[in-house]
């Protein structure tokens, strides 16, 4: 009785300070999301209810769905332009498949949304509270600081305050732990941070020749190689193909400025160069960073790789046997690996919404993408300014990328919030702001 009288007390409080400085309190959560996404989301246990386990990131859930009610009696709950609707839709569809595992599984349909559908909380959050693309801007702009910082917090604490002793027994029977200082949904974010500033510098929004901008460059691509995330390597990938696709439009009209020139030399000398780079490298690394490159010559040659092939058969058999409804929440993903029972989410989050949502659910989440790559589209068509055109371009960047990621973990939070910047910006880019709202804007 104690742990919910606490737990409503502090969802109480969360709201009032969300009614208050909804941007200013929303910067302070998603600093904690980036710096500490696997505490706040599951590994540190705030309280316990009954028989439920309460982490950090259940009472921001709570507290946000709190300030949306609000903002719902208060009729500041939009719902524009159409892949809004979709979504809504989508989630609607998400509380109706808790409500169906509830008798069923308890608690527990409820605690496994919290990977499928109460993400999208921050997805109608975002699209309520920022009301324009110069919000939208300093929203991301502070996402590309706290990624930045969590880089050098990640690596000081994995390699020198105890966090690399930390890690489960079992992960050291895989030689890429021992240089994993951040992890797949980290990674992915740094990927974005990478691909977000290669966009802008090759295509002129960002002037000049700063040093320390390559610096920045060669860190986050020297993070993304030793930490050796595969579905990472496959994002990356993806971002830089359509990041080749605007770079070779902007070369048929002949506008592509010299920075562009400058890092294909770059890229070009590093090339050639590399074998005495390998080298130098520490040989263990360089074993392992060429074995992870493999998978992608035979994937069931891979444990990791075989392992996900495995669990994703008996998924697929799994969501075959409703594959138009869907199962609902609750039960979590139980397979066999080969050796054991494993009571886990198999690596595929578009599996893992077809056996909880059916083919339904997933009509209704790419009808929604579908329509809002439409949508973001047109906006970078009719936009004027050219960063927000820049903006733009590298929203839908990060989205594919992301697409590309959920093939091998899950469709993140960070994921909802993007959509929503794009939303953001397709509802509202008109909207310009005036220096006062500027000037209050940074404040916040």
């Amino acid at each position: 009785m104690l742990s919910l009288v606490l737990a409503l007390t502090l969802v109480s409080i969360l709201v009032l300070l969300l009614v208050a400085k909804p941007r200013g309190v929303f910067l302070l959560i998603l600093s904690g999301l980036v710096l500490f996404y696997t505490p706040i989301l599951q590994s540190v246990i705030l309280l316990t209810i009954g028989d439920a386990k309460v982490y950090p990131g259940d009472l921001i859930t709570a507290s946000i769905s709190g300030f949306l009610i609000f903002q719902i009696l208060q009729r500041r709950f939009p719902l524009n332009p159409r892949s809004a609707r979709l979504f809504s839709l989508f989630f609607i569809w998400g509380i109706i498949a808790i409500v169906k595992g509830i008798p069923r599984y308890g608690y527990s349909a409820v605690g496994e949304a919290r990977w499928y559908i109460l993400p999208m909380l921050y997805y109608f959050f975002v699209s309520t509270t920022f009301k324009n693309q110069q919000q939208i801007q300093w929203l991301l702009r502070w996402l590309v600081y706290l990624i930045l910082l969590m880089v050098p917090v990640k690596f000081v604490y994995f390699y020198f305050l105890g966090g690399k002793e930390q890690l489960p027994p079992l992960l050291f029977e895989d030689p890429r732990t021992s240089f994993r200082f951040i992890n797949a949904t980290e990674g992915l974010l740094v990927a974005f941070v990478l691909i977000g500033l290669l966009l802008f510098y090759m295509l002129g929004g960002i002037k000049g020749h700063h040093v320390s901008l390559y610096s920045i460059f060669g860190v986050l691509l020297l993070s993304l190689i030793t930490t050796q995330t595969r579905s990472v390597w496959l994002a990356s990938v993806s971002g830089l193909a359509l990041l080749g696709v605007q770079v070779a439009l902007r070369l048929a009209r002949g506008k592509v400025p010299r920075q562009t020139f400058i890092l294909f030399n770059t890229a070009l000398v590093l090339l050639i160069i590399s074998p005495f780079i390998a080298s130098q490298l520490n040989t263990e690394i360089y074993e392992v960073i060429t074995t992870s490159a493999l998978f992608f010559r035979n994937p069931l040659g891979d444990p990791t790789g075989s392992w996900r092939l495995i669990g994703w058969q008996q998924e697929l058999e799994k969501a075959m046997q409703s594959p138009l409804w869907g199962h609902g929440m609750g039960g979590y993903s139980e397979w066999f690996d080969g050796v054991q029972w494993q009571r886990v989410a198999v690596h595929n989050g578009y599996l893992m919404h077809f056996t909880k949502f059916g083919i339904v659910g997933l009509l209704l989440l790419f009808a929604g993408i579908f329509f809002w790559y439409l949508e973001m589209a047109k906006y970078i068509r009719i936009e004027k300014q050219r960063n927000y055109k820049l903006l733009g371009h590298a929203i839908q960047i990060f989205i594919l990328m992301h697409l590309v990621f959920a093939l091998f973990y899950d469709f993140t939070i960070f994921f909802w919030i993007l959509l929503a910047s794009g939303t953001v910006l397709t509802k509202r880019g008109s909207s310009k702001a005036g220096p006062q709202e500027i000037v209050t804007l940074e404040a916040r």
